[in-house]
């Protein structure tokens, strides 16, 4: 007759944010640090700056204005002139947005792309993100401090790693 040895080994425990009855662990305090994106329902952490971009005409808010956060963080950098040259052609390239003023994601990509480059000579990773839910469809671009960050960071709806696939599940669509 054959022994068999089990050895168990506890696993960690699983935290759902905001469910009911959920204790988080001390550790867990800083989880909402930094600032919030789509309405409060995404949070980018520290050392990630945000311009969230309005759906319909926004080209006009994207040339005048920039938020404090992305103008501290570029200004740190020196990259307030490379920011300005950026905004400039998104809002003169008109084939980043539709008749009625709709971004154009590809589009808007390709002219973020000659700007990568030049973003990243600074130690800055520059993203456009597309979150779609009940509530909207909202887009804002991720200015990530590559260097000023504890660990690594991938936008999570970054558009550029989209691929386009769905998946249907018997609860919702899952779009990527």
């Amino acid at each position: 007759m054959k022994v068999q040895e089990f050895t168990e080994t506890k696993l960690e425990d699983e935290y759902y944010i905001d469910e009911e009855g959920c204790k988080l662990p001390e550790d867990f305090s800083s989880f909402h640090e930094g600032d919030e994106v789509a309405q409060g329902s995404y949070v980018v952490p520290p050392g990630v700056a945000v311009e969230e971009l309005k759906n319909y005409n926004g080209h006009n808010d994207l040339k005048n204005r920039c938020p404090e956060s992305v103008r501290r963080l570029l200004d740190e950098k020196g990259l307030m002139d490379v920011y300005n040259d950026f905004v400039e052609a998104v809002v003169k390239t008109k084939s980043t947005r539709g008749p009625l003023g709709k971004w154009k994601d590809r589009q808007f990509i390709s002219v973020m792309d000659l700007f990568r480059d030049k973003f990243a000579e600074g130690g800055v990773k520059v993203a456009l993100c597309k979150r779609r839910s009940g509530k909207g469809t909202y887009r804002w671009l991720e200015f990530i401090d590559v260097n000023g960050l504890n660990s690594p960071y991938v936008p999570q709806y970054d558009v550029s790693n989209l691929s386009g696939q769905i998946i249907k599940t018997c609860y919702t669509q899952l779009e990527f």
